[in-house]
């Protein structure tokens, strides 16, 4: 499906057939907004590049910010599982009621694998894959580059 801005690019656009398109309605953010306020240090790092990279690529709207929430703490869900797994290793022991001690997989193996699941379905909303970019049908924001910032960066 072609963008608004395709079809009356090529001339084809008609008014009223694609006036109501969704993509017409929803206004993307110009600023990264806070972040909640139950995030701590890290996660608040993570809402920042989450929200700037959906900003570069025109994308981010109020209505996705939930989205990015969740994507926060999964992320950090999965990283934790994952400390845990090197530390603990994906077998553990456990006793038994009875006392004896058995092994078994340790359950920070399927927060581990539910969390990137889950990560990996939220990046493709996002636009965070190479497939997922290629739908976007948004203006990426394009930076200001100044034509001497070459000669500073180079010294």
């Amino acid at each position: 499906m072609k963008s608004t801005k395709d079809l009356k690019k090529e001339g084809t656009y008609r008014k009223d057939r694609h006036e109501k398109r969704l993509e017409n309605k929803v206004q993307t953010l110009d600023t990264i907004p806070k972040p909640p306020s139950h995030f701590d240090e890290r996660h608040r790092a993570k809402w920042i590049a989450v929200c700037e990279e959906c900003l570069q690529l025109g994308t981010l709207t109020t209505a996705d910010l939930d989205t990015v929430c969740t994507y926060v703490e999964t992320f950090y869900t999965a990283a934790d599982a994952l400390k845990n797994l090197t530390e603990h290793g994906h077998i553990i022991q456990t006793e038994t009621a009875a006392g004896m001690v058995i092994p078994r997989a340790n359950p920070a193996w399927r927060i581990y694998t539910d969390s990137q699941r889950i990560l990996t379905q939220l990046s493709d909303r996002l636009g965070f894959s190479p497939k997922a970019r290629m739908s976007i049908k948004a203006d990426p924001v394009s930076k200001e580059v100044d034509p001497l910032e070459w000669v500073f960066k180079s010294n």
